[in-house]
């Protein structure tokens, strides 16, 4: 019995181990910037905020678990950011050979969800009955609208 008491104390220990090494980080790759918490150089990422560079539009994404999916459809999620709450239709996908999902749907960079986004300290997004949290601390966000709106010829 204490066996198991030790080992359920060293999964717990683990697990927030894990999560304290998530961190924001903005990055632009040719046409394309992102904003993402992750594990750096790895492909742990938990939630992300991409765009096409001057597209005024800025696109959330989070891995789901492709057997709490099922199969590609639309959906409306709910998100909280700090005390304001906002229900966007999103995209959920499943991968295809894996057991990956994702969710993915765009807002403007000028709306009231990224402007909610860039004052928060934590969002979080419900879907499928599950609801994950994710700190702002740190993260970038008016250096990714900024690139979101620019005009890509500039």
């Amino acid at each position: 019995m204490r066996s198991i008491f030790i080992a359920a104390a060293m999964l717990f220990s683990v697990v927030p181990a894990h999560a304290q090494e998530r961190q924001w980080s903005l990055d632009a790759s040719g046409s394309e910037a992102f904003l993402a918490f992750g594990v750096p150089d790895t492909d742990d990422v938990g939630l992300s905020f991409w765009c096409k560079i001057g597209s005024g539009k800025v696109s959330i994404f989070e891995r789901f678990d492709r057997a709490v999916i099922g199969k590609d459809q639309s959906i409306p999620v709910k998100l909280k950011i700090d005390n304001e709450e906002f229900v966007i239709k999103m995209q959920a996908s499943v991968g295809n050979g894996s057991n990956s999902g994702s969710l993915e749907g765009p807002v403007s960079v000028n709306g009231t969800v990224m402007k909610a986004v860039s004052h928060a300290s934590e969002f979080s997004i419900t879907a499928f009955g599950r609801s994950m949290s994710y700190p702002l601390l740190d993260a970038n966000v008016d250096g990714l609208l900024r690139t979101c709106a620019e005009d890509a010829a500039n």
